[in-house]
């Protein structure tokens, strides 16, 4: 279990590299989204990998649960969580 210091450490980490970073105490794990509206060669597996790396270089352990890629026609204004994004799930521990 990470505490609310490691929590917020990886959030302000992975700032960069995701549009909404969202924490679930009760299942221990995090759940990033980075939104598109054209590929461009990008990829769920890609977001993972930069997580992954990010995440690493910090001292953390990474395991990835989940990789989505969600499609959905562009509705202007929508949350990233209603547009077409790509999701990773995963677990953080410290070193």
């Amino acid at each position: 279990m990470l505490t609310a210091k490691q929590v917020k450490q990886v959030k302000e980490l992975l700032e960069m590299v995701a549009d909404q970073v969202v924490y679930s105490k009760v299942k221990n794990q995090f759940t990033i989204r980075k939104g598109y509206f054209y590929r461009m060669g990008k990829s769920a597996q890609g977001l993972a990998e930069t997580t992954v790396n990010t995440l690493s270089k910090a001292g953390f352990n990474v395991v990835v649960v989940e990789r989505v890629d969600h499609y959905a026609p562009f509705r202007g204004g929508e949350s990233v969580a209603r547009n077409s994004h790509f999701r990773v799930v995963f677990t953080v521990t410290a070193v």
